[in-house]
């Protein structure tokens, strides 16, 4: 189970590699839903995406466990960069 202290660990982890991405309220969604509609704008990162965040700290850990190699295997964000 991930527990808020994994969160923290993570966040602390990657902080060096992501980019530190806005909330954006849309007015126009929340007008039409009558509530507010946020978006965290993961499109700003370098992938284009949020799995930069869960693969940075997969990678990191594992380095950080010994590992000397990672093989990733996608055919979406986790296998390239724009």
């Amino acid at each position: 189970m991930i527990t808020v202290n994994d969160i923290y660990n993570a966040r602390e982890t990657i902080t060096d590699t992501i980019n530190n991405t806005p909330i954006l309220e849309s007015t126009q969604l929340s007008s039409i839903c009558k509530n507010q509609m946020f978006f965290k704008a993961e499109h700003l990162q370098q992938t284009g995406s949020f799995k930069i965040r869960g693969a940075t700290n997969k990678v990191k850990r594992a380095a950080q466990e010994g590992s000397s190699f990672v093989t990733a295997a996608s055919s979406g964000n986790h296998g390239h960069r724009q």
